[in-house]
């Protein structure tokens, strides 16, 4: 690591603020995002333990295609080792994003 590196993560471990938004923000928005899904027929949500959410589908590649088709990643968790379940993660994003994810989930639940 070089000095210019060193300083930068001394600098950022020391911004206890930033550190703090920061968890507050991904919690605050995590659990918004886990209620909206939550809501909608076909998928089962686990609590957010993290910056992203597990939602269980058996329908998990159909859905990941729709949403690259319109240009949203998602993670297609079917057959990762020791996961039973199929499903999808989605990372926590910004108000805006994570609004445009329910809708997508909503459009594709409507559609299928």
């Amino acid at each position: 690591m070089n000095a210019l590196a060193e300083a930068a993560a001394v600098a950022s471990i020391e911004d206890t603020a930033h550190s703090a938004a920061t968890v507050a923000f991904v919690e605050r928005e995590s659990r918004w995002l886990h209620t909206q899904l939550a809501e909608l027929p076909g998928l089962r949500v686990s609590a957010p333990t993290a910056n992203f959410l597990f939602a269980e589908t058996a329908r998990s590649t159909p859905l990941r295609d729709f949403a690259e088709s319109r240009h949203t990643l998602i993670r297609d968790c079917r057959g990762w080792p020791g996961l039973e379940a199929t499903g999808v993660r989605v990372a926590v994003r910004r108000r805006w994003e994570n609004e445009i994810l329910v809708q997508l989930f909503r459009e594709f639940l409507c559609e299928s």
